[in-house]
């Protein structure tokens, strides 16, 4: 069991600490809100560390472009992938956990499970002692309601991303699969201790709420009365900082056009949830002026003898040779390359079926037999 460090007597204190602190809270009731029945209480939890170990069976997959020749599509190029079976055993290595015991919807009226997790993070369990009857003399303690094996359970499942990753790292190539696992402890540790805390009731205005406070740091969350004043200026400067995000990605959007002709007349309109002063808004975002090039008499006429054709004729290019129908091919075929179906439904509803081998497409999970034509 963790002790108690915060007593009775400062309890007020530290109570009006977490006030002063909650920033969208209400002036007056940060300065008159009356505290009012105050009780201790020991909450336990399941304290401890797994070191898991898993055995998986799964699919090491390696991709392939293979370029392949049909009589009528001429060239092409296929991307697929050859999966090998894999099989393995991967350590985890071991990660602390603390889980409640209790149930908090049903252990504590008024107290919500956020709060309570707020103030876990103050508790050292590692300063943890040996357990004294002495030391619950005046406290309230809680029982424990929920299993050890069920604290287990969730350890190991808060793990379940780690754990994914872990086995798809040890089956290596280009892309995995894990197709079964079998995850178990090395070893395990797993105590209860009881953590202190501090519930408080407190009244304002014709208005109640309660705390929990750390009995160990004095660390509170709870509930209390909003501002509505900083409520809308904290809203209304997210607002504007929307606003000024929108107007510079919008700006260097038009930078961006001037560089680009014949781009930069287009204008982007952004709505935005908060009234914006048109003025502002124009000076922000402005019309890109004419460049001097654009506005220079040489130019003009250069524009205009483009347009009647009176400029000296360029030079006629040398004729391009043919493409090679082989090469066209073989870039058609790449442009199709990336052809997937994830079942023979997939094939059957593209019109696709059967499917042989070289066909865009085609991959050897839609060929069960082998015979290179799959969705027979």
């Amino acid at each position: 069991m963790i002790p108690f460090s915060i007593n009775e007597a400062d309890v007020d204190a530290h109570f009006r600490n977490w006030a002063a602190s909650e920033l969208l809270a209400r002036g007056d009731f940060k300065r008159e809100v009356q505290v009012g029945t105050k009780r201790s209480v020991y909450l336990p939890y399941w304290v401890g560390w797994t070191d898991l170990y898993s055995n998986y069976r799964g699919q090491r997959g390696r991709r392939v472009t293979q370029t392949l020749y049909n009589p009528k599509k001429g060239h092409y190029k296929v991307k697929q992938t050859d999966w090998t079976d894999v099989s393995g055993q991967v350590e985890h290595g071991r990660e602390d956990f603390s889980l409640p015991a209790f149930v908090p919807a049903a252990a504590l009226v008024g107290i919500t499970e956020p709060w309570i997790s707020e103030v876990r993070k103050g508790w050292d369990f590692n300063a943890a002692l040996p357990f004294e009857s002495g030391l619950l003399a005046g406290h309230q303690a809680l029982r424990y309601s929920v299993e050890p094996e069920s604290a287990l359970l969730e350890a190991r499942s808060a793990r379940k991303k780690a754990i994914a990753k872990d086995i798809k790292q040890d089956i290596g190539g280009d892309v995995a699969r894990q197709t079964g696992t079998d995850t178990g402890d090395v070893a395990v540790d797993c105590r209860l201790v009881l953590a202190p805390a501090w519930i408080v009731e407190w009244s304002f205005a014709g208005k109640t709420g309660s705390v929990i406070i750390n009995g160990q740091n004095g660390k509170g969350a709870g509930k209390y009365v909003v501002s509505a004043g900083k409520s809308i200026a904290l809203y209304g400067t997210l607002g504007a900082v929307v606003i000024l995000c929108c107007g510079i990605g919008i700006v260097a959007s038009q930078s961006d056009d001037e560089d680009d002709p014949g781009v930069g007349e287009t204008t982007t309109a952004v709505a935005s949830p908060f009234p914006l002063d048109t003025e502002s808004a124009a000076e922000a975002v402005s019309t890109p002026e004419p460049s001097e090039s654009s506005a220079s008499p040489s130019a003009g006429a250069a524009s205009e003898e483009a347009a009647t054709g009176e400029a000296e004729p360029d030079p006629e290019p040398e004729p391009e040779p043919e493409p090679d129908p082989t090469t066209e091919a073989a870039e058609e075929s790449e442009e199709q390359s990336d052809v997937y179906y994830e079942n023979c439904d997939a094939v059957r509803a593209a019109g696709a079926d059967p499917i042989h081998v070289g066909e865009p497409g085609y991959d050897t999970h839609l060929d069960r037999d082998g015979d290179g034509v799959g969705c027979e």
